[in-house]
């Protein structure tokens, strides 16, 4: 049996990171769950640093605009530090910076907030299946 995908759901938002993480469940993939950017960075940091039990996250989904860090600047320091996997960035400011800044990152999908939870889905199985 292959191992269970990682995939990491940041949201400052309780009740949306609930739901995130509700429409996320699967039985092949194991969820971490972080509240903040800082958070976030720190979770970055440690698996860049430490590996959670030697694997990387297969999979990042992240809001853009959080206490202590923006989703963006998390991005360009994971892929500062090695880290290739995708990310989909919600944002409810999905302007032409937001979505210039995603491109130049790579492997970044960006969608607008809000959005339907069976597109986030269909977003994070096709960032997965692409990994």
């Amino acid at each position: 049996m292959s191992a269970r995908r990682i995939v990491v759901v940041a949201e400052d938002d309780d009740d949306l990171r609930e739901l995130l993480l509700d429409a996320l469940r699967s039985d092949d993939r194991q969820l971490v769950e972080v509240e903040d950017g800082s958070e976030l960075l720190d979770y970055v940091e440690f698996i860049s640093n430490r590996g959670m039990h030697g694997r990387l996250p297969d999979l990042i989904i992240t809001d853009v605009n959080m206490p202590g860090a923006s989703g963006l600047d998390v991005v360009r320091w994971a892929r500062a530090r090695g880290i290739s996997c995708p990310f989909v960035i919600l944002s409810g400011f999905a302007d032409e910076q937001v979505l210039r800044t995603a491109r130049e990152l790579g492997s970044t999908r960006v969608l607008s907030k809000p959005q339907p939870l069976e597109a986030i889905r269909a977003a994070a199985a096709e960032a997965l299946a692409a990994h």
